[in-house]
């Protein structure tokens, strides 16, 4: 899915739903780099890319309650 895809989806979101998409980005990154650490094969810049789609929701979360003000 592109990102541009991607961003439309979690506008249309509520903010609970996107806590709950954060947390699972970071329990991705937590498995990967077990993953890493543990010398089994991982994508290492899936790490990046939950990194930045985590700020980008954050960033969707924040225009979110600006509006709401």
């Amino acid at each position: 899915m592109k990102i541009r895809e991607q961003l439309k989806k979690f506008r249309s979101m509520e903010p609970e739903e996107l806590n709950k998409t954060i947390a699972d980005l970071k329990e991705e990154i937590f498995n990967i780099r077990f993953q890493l650490a543990t010398s089994h094969s991982g994508d290492f810049s899936k790490i990046r890319q939950n990194k930045r789609m985590i700020a980008r929701i954050k960033t969707i979360i924040t225009e979110k309650q600006t509006v709401k003000n």
